[in-house]
């Protein structure tokens, strides 16, 4: 290493950096080998964690890739690291990046690219994604992991960006026996709904891994690699170019501007650029170049993946009719509609501004962005439930996406049934209940709640008025399945645990109940119910 070549703040905050050399026990295939080094850092990083050594990282250690960065500009890699201009030092794979994350303040650990790949772009789902890796840890069952399975508990480091985060998911579903563009087509999966001629297989291969995978939501840019597979791919939005050339002499050079790398155009072959949701594969060890339409035909005759799905996935349309069936309700009287609109939180200008323009266009009001409203935890006004929760998305880049606006990319369909185990591949997985919208009618609920897959028990978000909130707590659903919440039996002697309470608290109870709700509302995003609804690709 040449420390002369950095700046001053990165000389500062320099870490001590060492290269170790490890032989390979007698006995190992590469697979074998490369999942004891995994192993071996995933160990070593959770007894760092513990013993609170604060800057330990561990930028590669692996028999196939070697990864080399620091808090510094590009340029000044090869200048800092001196193997990189040692004439003996050979590779047939780069994978390269001039950026920090965006979402983190640049350090040494957080330089890209991570162990597997480079991202451009922003995950703007991270936290539902890290949320439900920890919610599938206790499904993790492995032959190939066996008794070592408790390593890979934290292989996502909360404290990590979100492309570190991708990173990492995606180099576990590798070692555990994915093939790399399995494995990314699983986390970045295509708009594959709106492809004019998807094979039914194709369809079926996504829709298969839709049932228990979530996305991992861009814009991304993705290259990546495990020294053998060189892959690129774009997620579904394609907000982030990718342009590609190959040249006679047989070299593969991908970036996402023009002129990264200098290439005569006399020895260009072909040149193109990845649309949305395409991947790009070069294997290195047979000497070819796969496109994305090759790539998704060898994914879906993996696995006869139509025939699972035929077999164990559930329509809601196949248990109940579609079909609103709205009866008399005595709820609907006048003076008890305005006492729920009261109970639930909404006010005068809701329906005058939100509701009225919705029933009446089909359509949301069109708004500002702006908001000089008081945050609901500060409000003394009342305020309901989900006015506490805020979309996060990357603002300067990005505008907030939903199905509608967004439909080519989005569906608001969704699947209900237990968390499976994302280290293998079984029929099982399939076995779901599909729902064409989160929007359920009163007798599609109740056919629900019927249904042999999903044990429901309704929990009762009211309690007497005279014995108070307390006794709430003893009605806790002890196992996974359906839990809907239910305030049907609110009445004037019977409350509901509602934040429209909080005007009428006395003042020291109040201090303390507005305490609380953070706390309260991080951990009702944390603590994920089985197969909550998710927003998927179209």
């Amino acid at each position: 290493m040449n420390p002369g070549a950095l700046g001053q703040l990165a000389l500062d905050t320099m870490p001590v950096i060492l290269h170790l050399l490890l032989t390979r026990p007698a006995g190992l295939d590469d697979e074998a080998f490369e999942r004891r080094l995994y192993l071996g850092r995933r160990e070593i990083e959770d007894l760092a964690n513990g013993e609170q050594i604060r800057g330990f990282y561990i930028p590669s250690l692996s028999s196939r890739l070697i990864n080399y960065k620091g808090f510094m500009v590009a340029s000044t890699v090869e200048e800092f690291y001196l193997d990189l201009v040692n004439e003996d030092f050979e590779t047939a794979v780069c994978l390269y990046h001039e950026r920090f994350s965006t979402n983190t303040f640049p350090t040494w650990a957080l330089a890209q690219p991570f162990r597997m790949l480079c991202h451009n772009g922003e995950i703007n789902t991270v936290r539902g994604n890290r949320n439900w890796f920890r919610a599938r840890i206790g499904q993790f069952q492995s032959e190939i992991w066996g008794d070592d399975l408790k390593f890979l508990h934290s292989a996502l480091d909360p404290h990590g960006s979100d492309s570190a985060s991708l990173d990492s998911a995606l180099e576990l579903l590798v070692l555990s026996g994915r093939s790399v563009p399995h494995a990314m087509s699983m986390l970045v999966p295509p708009a594959w709904r709106i492809d004019p001629f998807p094979s039914e297989a194709v369809e079926d291969f996504f829709r298969y891994h839709s049932c228990f995978s979530e996305p991992w939501d861009g814009p991304a840019a993705l290259a990546f690699s495990d020294g053998r597979t060189v892959a690129a791919c774009l997620d579904r939005n394609g907000l982030r170019p990718a342009r590609y050339k190959i040249t006679t002499d047989g070299i593969f050079s991908l970036g996402s501007e023009v002129g990264t790398f200098y290439l005569p155009d006399d020895m260009i072959k072909k040149k193109g650029r990845l649309a949305p949701g395409e991947m790009i594969v070069i294997d290195t060890i047979k000497g070819e170049v796969i496109f994305n339409e090759q790539i998704k035909e060898q994914l879906a005759a993996q696995q006869p993946y139509g025939k699972w799905l035929r077999e164990n996935q559930i329509q809601l349309s196949d248990i109940v009719s579609a079909k609103p069936l709205v009866e008399p309700d005595p709820a609907h009287d006048p003076l008890t509609l305005s006492q729920l609109q009261v109970a639930n939180g909404l006010s005068q200008e809701e329906l005058d501004m939100v509701f009225t323009p919705m029933a009446a266009t089909g359509q949301e009001a069109i708004y500002s962005m702006g908001d000089d409203a008081a945050l609901p935890i500060l409000s003394r006004q009342p305020k309901a439930l989900f006015t506490y929760f805020k979309q996060l998305f990357a603002q300067v880049t990005n505008p907030p996406i939903d199905p509608i606006r967004e439909f080519l990319v989005m569906s608001p369909e969704a699947d209900l049934g237990p968390e499976r185990n994302i280290l293998v591949e079984e029929p099982g997985h399939a076995r779901v209940v599909h729902l064409p919208s989160p929007l359920l009618f009163t007798h599609q609920l109740e056919a629900l709640k019927g249904n042999d897959l999903l044990p429901t028990k309704t929990i009762d978000m009211t309690w007497p008025l005279l014995s108070g909130p307390e006794c709430q707590r003893r009605t806790r659903p002890g196992r996974s399945g359906l839990f809907p919440l239910s305030t049907r039996r609110r009445s004037p002697r019977r409350k509901w645990r509602s934040h429209q309470e909080l005007p009428h608290l006395r003042q020291e109870q109040q201090g303390r109940r507005l305490r609380e709700i953070p706390r309260r509302a991080e951990a009702q995003s944390a603590a994920l119910p089985p197969r909550s609804l998710r927003t998927r690709p179209q």
